[in-house]
């Protein structure tokens, strides 16, 4: 892509479609978990309406019900693990990695030089009113050869 509005377009649309898929695997896994409920809840009501001295589901069904859920949420992980590598194989074909090690390292130096302008004029202005009040400026330290013809 040319221009970096595209890009990030490009991204926002990608993260909205993930969001997407989350939100209908979402959907879908709270379909199935209702259910799964309604199935142990229809238990329960028929021996509520027996009279017996202590409601409890039968072992094998609360078994029954445990391996539900559980396939239920392996369901849930392996979709959304699917989701997620296809948004990062989008995303991937969006920006390379050579040209966004670009971007950053030029957003770097931009930023350095926004953050170190008043640090730099501060010694600019420093070393004038050292000039100014006849203060000797300090200078970086000479060879020796530079030294000795001198």
């Amino acid at each position: 892509m040319s221009y970096p509005f595209d890009q990030f377009a490009a991204i926002a649309g990608a993260n909205r479609q993930l969001f997407m898929k989350l939100l209908d695997i979402a959907r879908t896994a709270n379909e199935r978990q209702a259910q799964i409920g309604s199935k142990v809840a229809a238990g329960f009501a028929e021996q509520i309406k027996e009279p017996k001295a202590a409601v409890t589901a039968p072992l094998s069904q609360v078994g029954d019900t445990f391996k539900q859920l559980e396939q239920s949420r392996q369901t849930v992980l392996a979709e959304a693990k699917s989701a997620f590598e296809e948004w990062r194989t989008e995303t991937g074909k969006l920006i390379s990695p050579e040209t966004g090690q670009e971007q950053m390292a030029l957003a770097l130096q931009n930023w350095s030089k926004l953050v170190l302008a008043p640090f730099e004029l501060l010694s600019k202005v420093s070393v004038t009113q050292a000039s100014a009040s006849g203060t000797p400026e300090t200078k970086p330290a000479q060879s020796a050869t530079t030294d000795k013809q001198g």
